[in-house]
Parts: structure tokens; C-alpha cells; sequence
């Protein structure tokens, strides 16, 4: 059975049989202290780790050693990276073992994920969270991280970062976002979209910490022990080769459990390749989009450079951020 499928029919049976929604039926959340990693200096050491998917296009880790080297770095290769266990970069408690022994590790001060795929939510139940805590550096990566990264700034509040992996393009972009985020660390950062397609419900400005990351992976987190805390978020979703069908579906459960109703507004990112095979039986992305935003009572905008695609912005999870659906923009505070 399709994963997404059957867990966004689940989480609708729920509702039909009259169950409060996930949101309201979710854990109650501590709001812990934002902390942000230290700023990045020439000299220091970065990882290179495998949290999900094995990786199988290694030129890939060689091509971001390389970048990383070049910018004055020195780089650790975690010892999974080239385990392939199925899907997974090795069992379950190597790659926990090897992310728990980088974030110890007071050398390393940040990581960057080859890839997505899956397995970050296998990890959760296994994160030791008091490590993170007392060894605060940047973690970054995006798509199947979702997970990860969300989990860990709602339980420490420790910033992470949605970003490119190995896997991603290392351009002049990517490096002056890196620059901007890391090295610089700028008290502000403007944010505007890139590209002419644009979309607005034109409801004004909202504020709040900033949630998100892959529409799939944040869905799936709905009911469990891990599904984030929303109230008074700036939600943040992106989604890549799915049909519009499957965008609304998911945008539909999202809606059932409540995240709507909770988060102050949303910034949608790119929707890669979510097109329909069959055009003329489905419809458009932008009227999905519609139906579940335009009368909605909060700012949603989009679309913004983050996500699957070439060039994206490195998003602060757990950050305070302004968005402006009038000139298309949000601010990192």
C-alpha cells in the first residue's frame, strides 16, 4: 500500500468517526530557549553524514568534500556514508550511533546530509536529545530531514537549518547562502522570490517561528509522538513529483488535523514536477491551492526558492520570521 496513502486515509477515518483532530489531540509542548550554533570560521571542521538514504551516486560526497575544502573547511566523512542497507545508509542504531557520535564529536562544528530518501523517522525514538543540547552546531539538510530537523529544535531549541546536501548544486547561490547563514550570520535576512510564478491569498503580514520542510514528511508526522507543535507557526511546505491529486490530499489532512487553524501563515516553496500525467483529467496545482487558501484567514505566498530545486534558500528552523504576502517576501529575524 502507497505509504502516503494510507496514512493520510487513516488520519481521515479518524475524523469521519468524530475524533478531535490531531493538533488538538497532540502532546503538550515546553517551549524551550532558541539557541543558535556558533558562526562558522575558516579552520573548522564539518561532517558530511547519511541520517536517511544510502547513497548510491558517491561522486556526489566527493563533489562537497571538495566545495567544502575550498572554502577553508575541513571535512569528516561519517563511516556509514557508504553503507547501503536496502534503502538506508546502514541499520537504524549505525546510523543513530554515528549521528550521536558526530554531534559529540567537539571538532566537528556542523553537519550536512548527503540525501534524503528515508529513514530519519526510524532514528526519533532513539535521539538523544540532552547531546544535542550540550553540543549545539549546525545541522542541515532537507526533503526526508524534515523529521529530523523539526523534532530536534521543538525538543532543544536548537536552530537547524533546511538546506543543500550533497546531493544538491553547489553554485555561487548556494555559497553566498551558505556564507549568509553560517560565517556571517546576519541579524536579518530578506527573503523575495527568485521567479516570476507567483501565488497570494494577499491577506497582509504575519510572524512567527519558522516550521516545515517537505509536505510529505510533515503529514506523515501528524499523530505521532513527533508531529511538530504549530501554534503560532510560520509553516514552510515544499513538494516534489506528486500529482495534484496527492498535493491536495495531503493539504486536506493538514487541514482535518487543524495546522490551518494553528500556524499565523504560510510560505509555499517550489512544487517540483507536481504536474498532472494526465492533464485533462485533473486540476491545476494553483486552484488546489486555492481551495485551501484563498478564503483562508491567514497569509499564504509563494513561491519561494527552497526545496528540490537548483537554487534554494537556507531556511532557520525555529527562527522568528516576518512574511509579506504584499511584495512576496519574509525576513529571518
Amino acid at each position: 500500500m502507497n505509504r502516503k496513502r494510507f496514512i493520510a486515509n487513516s488520519l481521515l477515518g479518524l475524523g469521519a468517526l468524530g475524533l478531535t483532530s490531531a493538533v488538538r489531540n497532540s502532546p503538550k509542548y515546553s517551549e524551550h530557549p532558541t539557541q543558535t550554533p556558533p558562526p562558522l570560521k575558516k579552520g573548522d571542521t564539518l561532517a558530511i553524514f547519511a541520517p536517511a538514504g544510502a547513497v548510491f551516486s558517491p561522486q556526489h560526497i566527493k563533489k562537497l568534500e571538495t566545495v567544502l575544502l575550498h572554502q577553508g573547511f575541513k571535512v569528516r566523512l561519517a563511516p556509514n556514508l557508504y553503507q547501503q542497507k536496502g534503502y538506508l545508509a546502514g541499520s537504524d542504531q549505525e546510523r543513530v550511533a554515528t549521528f550521536h557520535a558526530l554531534m559529540a564529536d567537539q571538532e566537528i562544528k556542523g553537519l550536512i546530509a548527503v540525501r534524503g530518501g528515508f529513514g530519519c523517522a526510524r532514528m526519533l525514538p532513539k535521539i538523544d536529545l540532552d547531546l544535542i543540547r550540550q553540543n549545539p552546531k549546525i545541522i542541515m539538510g532537507y526533503s526526508d530531514l524534515t523529521s529530523l530537523l523539526n523534532y530536534i529544535t521543538q525538543e532543544t531549541g536548537l536552530i537547524t537549518y533546511h538546506g543543500p546536501m550533497a546531493y544538491s548544486t553547489w553554485n555561487k547561490f548556494a555559497l553566498s547562502e551558505f556564507d549568509a547563514a553560517f560565517k556571517q550570520q546576519k541579524a536579518k535576512r530578506l527573503i523575495t522570490l527568485r521567479d516570476a510564478e507567483q501565488y497570494s491569498n494577499k491577506k497582509g503580514k504575519a510572524s512567527g517561528k519558522l516550521l516545515g520542510g517537505n509536505l510529505s514528511v510533515i503529514t506523515s508526522m501528524l499523530g505521532t509522538s513527533y508531529q511538530p507543535n504549530f501554534k503560532g507557526k510560520i509553516l514552510f511546505l515544499e513538494e516534489t513529483n506528486e500529482e495534484p491529486y496527492i498535493v491536495d490530499r495531503m493539504l486536506t489532512q493538514l487541514r482535518d488535523a487543524q495546522v490551518f487553524n494553528a500556524v499565523n501563515g504560510i510560505i509555499l516553496g517550489k512544487f517540483n514536477n507536481c504536474v498532472a500525467e494526465f492533464p485533462e483529467e485533473s486540476l491545476p496545482l494553483k486552484e488546489v491551492f486555492d481551495y485551501h487558501f484563498k478564503e483562508l484567514n491567514i497569509p499564504v505566498f509563494g513561491f519561494a526558492n527552497f526545496g528540490h530545486v537548483k537554487d534554494k534558500y537556507i531556511l532557520d528552523i525555529g527562527r522568528t520570521t516576518e512574511i509579506n504576502t504584499e511584495n512576496f517576501s519574509f525576513t529571518l529575524l
